[in-house]
């Protein structure tokens, strides 16, 4: 099974919650890690119903069980300063990508993606390496406080088309929202919109809906038999 048009955790959602192929189905039902084979009934899973169901998705400051469905999954996952075998500090937001993916229809509804101009460490070789993002990528960018501000807009335009209860973020880990943009935030004095407070995290679900817990995306895609397209370590690529 190869998908190409979505980046890597679209397609392991898809994956997670409608999944139908010559041997199982790998959805989250009534009994947890239930696996329905495809010569049964096959009725399309409803991803909004499953996330509403299972609360420890959740990572919050205060979790509550959410009381309205999921709608939209704003799947984000950024790519900052690094090197080899040392710590960055302070590390910086270097790529902000974020899909918006519709939890019934599966389609790509809106996206923001930008990349961000570094302001105390400049992008080393090994970074571009990794990520594929240069210091040329990046040299006339805009530096965090404008891009954040350009993603809140954005946000807020997202929201207007339904409740906050109805949408919610997607990371493959906790490290995109509980650690770096909390720092990141911090060396600005900028605030963190309520909507980016809570997410899924991609591991946990994978796990819920499989018995398995993944290390990560490229592990989520042998344990599924999915062909990798795309490039790791880039945010939309």
């Amino acid at each position: 099974m190869q998908l190409h048009t979505l980046p890597v955790e679209c397609e392991i959602l898809l994956c997670i919650f409608n999944r139908q192929d010559d041997k199982l189905r790998l959805v989250q039902d009534h009994k947890p890690q239930e696996r329905v084979t495809t010569h049964e009934t096959m009725q399309r899973c409803d991803c909004a119903a499953i996330l509403a169901k299972n609360s420890v998705y959740l990572y919050k400051h205060q979790a509550k069980p959410l009381k309205q469905c999921i709608k939209k999954l704003f799947v984000l996952d950024f790519e900052a300063t690094c090197e080899k075998n040392e710590i960055v500090s302070p590390q910086e937001i270097i790529e902000f990508p974020c899909l918006v993916l519709n939890s019934t229809s599966y389609n790509i509804e809106a996206k923001f993606h930008k990349y961000v101009k570094p302001k105390f460490n400049p992008i080393s070789p090994f970074c571009t390496e990794l990520t594929g993002i240069a210091p040329g990528t990046v040299e006339n960018e805009s530096e965090f406080p404008e891009v954040f501000e350009q993603f809140t807009k954005w946000l807020e335009m997202q929201l207007q088309t339904g409740t906050p209860e109805e949408m919610i973020f997607v990371t493959c880990g906790n490290w995109d929202l509980k650690s770096m943009l909390p720092r990141q935030c911090a060396l600005y004095n900028l605030t963190i919109p309520e909507a980016m407070r809570r997410w899924i995290n991609l591991k946990v679900a994978f796990y819920q809906n499989t018995g398995y817990f993944p290390r990560g995306l490229v592990d989520m895609h042998k344990h599924l038999n999915l062909i990798l397209s795309g490039r790791l370590h880039s945010g939309i690529g």
